[in-house]
């Protein structure tokens, strides 16, 4: 099983983990390895949310937990979502993005920084209207591609 946080529960974050959620046995086949969403960060609370044990209101729990390789990011703009992210992969993980304006803004240094670290970090430009599909194509390149679907709980990472 390979563990993965989600930065964001909007519109773009919560469809990620709806459709991770939802056709878990289809993206496992595919992945070679289940994908389990561990933690979600965001600032609000969602007490009524079936992912409500998952919220967290703390990056560090994130940044230290060796335990998720993978970040999707889904948060938006420069100010966290960059901060977050450059940590993410200082910290020795994989980050997916549909961020353009952080791409924009900090993607040759993210990249160079990823390519040091012998991590990814992708980023998907195009999504449904919904959200829904963000992320899963690439959450699916970065467990099949970095080694994970075949070592569980290993970081062992191809570049």
């Amino acid at each position: 099983m390979v563990n993965i946080a989600v930065m964001g529960f909007g519109t773009v974050g919560s469809g990620v983990v709806e459709v991770l959620t939802e056709n878990a046995a289809s993206i496992a086949r595919k992945a070679a390895n289940e994908i389990c969403v561990k933690y979600i960060l965001d600032m609000r609370e969602f007490p009524d949310s079936p992912f409500a044990d998952r919220i967290i209101h703390d990056f560090a729990v994130i940044e230290q937990d060796g335990d998720v390789p993978v970040v999707v990011e889904t948060m938006g703009g420069t100010g966290a979502a960059y901060d977050f992210t450059k940590r993410c992969l200082l910290a020795g993980k994989n980050v997916i993005t549909s961020n353009k304006e952080l791409v924009a803004s900090h993607g040759y240094e993210l990249l160079n920084l990823a390519k040091e670290a012998f991590q990814f970090l992708l980023h998907e430009f195009a999504c449904d209207m919904f959200g829904r599909e963000m992320g899963i194509h690439l959450c699916l390149h970065v467990v099949g591609r970095s080694g994970l679907a075949q070592h569980e709980g290993g970081n062992i990472f191809l570049g």
